[in-house]
């Protein structure tokens, strides 16, 4: 599986590129595995998809589909009255406190809108409101 999504990947992404990067497993009924990754890196891009794949894809031997992400563009939410203007089809959000970060990708099944996005990242972790924002598009590629 690491060489097809290397192989996918690389044919147009450079590996030295420094890029965010996701990638949600699926199985063979197209149930979640598990999804991780990041939205900045200052590693290569073949760097940063080894790591995740050594740390956490591998372990997984039911894994059918993989979706990855490659981030492309973000931006920080200065205004509070942008944030209600970001389609979830088009963007991913991260939330950002002084403890972690959360991230929802762009075009998430289960997610209408950015405030129920909002709304459910801030109820799963008990989040009280003082977060940073960033919006962020990907380029999504699915590998069987």
């Amino acid at each position: 599986m690491l060489e097809k999504i290397k192989n996918t990947i690389f044919e147009k992404y450079k590996k030295d590129e420094t890029v965010g990067i996701f990638f949600s497993a699926l199985d063979k009924n197209e149930k979640l595995i598990m999804s991780n990754g990041v939205v900045f890196s200052d590693k290569p891009l073949q760097q940063t998809i080894e790591t995740i794949y050594h740390w956490l894809i591998e372990k997984y031997n039911n894994i059918e589909t993989m979706i990855v992400d490659v981030v492309t563009e973000t931006e920080k939410i200065s205004k509070p009255t942008e944030i209600n203007n970001i389609s979830m089809q088009e963007y991913g959000i991260l939330l950002i406190t002084k403890e972690k970060y959360w991230a929802l990708l762009p075009n998430t099944e289960w997610i209408k809108d950015v405030s129920h996005a909002l709304q459910m990242i801030k109820q799963k972790n008990n989040l009280e409101w003082n977060a940073e924002i960033i919006k962020f598009k990907t380029d999504r590629f699915l590998i069987q």
